[in-house]
């Protein structure tokens, strides 16, 4: 009778936390980067840290019976981002710099883990395809920060661009594969996933060889990871419209010239 009884109190006050979780994994995060700045030594066990609790708060938010293929695929998102935006900070040269990107990246987990609770717990409040919207937005943040990231790595640490090539490629596969999931793409667009994915994995290597900042060279590979992107999902939904195609690469082009022409040239 005491155990029932204690088993049922542990159960209400593991429901009572959920709606908290996401706000609590948030404040962990930013304590770990703090952790971080202050203590660089640590920064693995930082990170382990971080992962395990992001995973553990997915689990108590989507609950053991509720976690599906699905589920699965949409975790891929926030654990990418996480992933990525803590590297990111990390690597960043400036504190103010470090500043934006850890209230940018919390604000992201922060979006999307309360968007699955809702999605779980308060399905009234859920507006439909929050996830998958979210999920595309954040895998598009993602790749600046990792491409950012792998190509500070190419830069000070002399990493081999086979290895970042290599890192970048799976990312990307995952990423691919999540959005092929919530999509629904049938099972013959898979191989031109990887023809595509490979494609921009070339497209990160060339960009690489550019003489510009690290930051400079991630953003001008996410502007072009969009349009591609956004090229490949028109042609995949059939909703081909030459004008908004032309208007979307002109606008790209443009804004990929400024930053070619203004920034400083090693």
């Amino acid at each position: 009778m005491a155990r029932t009884l204690t088993r049922r109190k542990i159960a209400l006050l593991t429901q009572r936390s959920i709606p908290v979780l996401p706000y609590a994994y948030c404040c962990i995060f930013l304590v770990g980067l703090y952790t971080v700045y202050e203590s660089p030594s640590l920064i693995w066990y930082v990170l382990s840290g971080l992962i395990g609790s992001l995973f553990i708060v997915w689990l108590l938010v989507v609950k053991y019976k509720n976690i599906t293929f699905e589920q699965v695929i949409v975790f891929l998102a926030p654990l990418f981002f996480a992933l990525s935006g803590y590297g990111f900070f990390v690597l960043a040269d400036t504190i103010l710099l470090q500043a934006v990107v850890s209230i940018f990246v919390v604000a992201g987990l922060l979006v999307i883990l309360r968007s699955l609770y809702f999605y779980h717990h308060k399905s009234k409040k859920y507006q439909p395809f929050s996830l998958q919207t979210q999920s595309q937005y954040l895998n598009t943040v993602t790749v600046f920060f990792a491409t950012s990231v792998l190509y500070s790595l190419e830069t000070f640490l002399s990493i081999s661009q086979l290895l970042t090539a290599s890192i970048f490629f799976v990312m990307l596969i995952g990423m691919y594969w999540q959005l092929m999931y919530l999509q629904n793409l049938k099972k013959s667009e898979q191989i031109y996933i990887v023809l595509f994915v490979c494609l921009l994995t070339q497209y990160f290597v060339a960009i690489g060889f550019l003489p510009f900042l690290v930051y400079v060279k991630g953003f001008v590979y996410v502007i072009g990871f969009y349009v591609f992107h956004e090229l490949y999902m028109t042609s995949v939904r059939g909703l081909w419209k030459r004008d908004e195609v032309m208007r979307m690469v002109g606008i790209a082009l443009g804004i990929i010239g400024v930053v070619l022409i203004t920034t400083k040239w090693f």
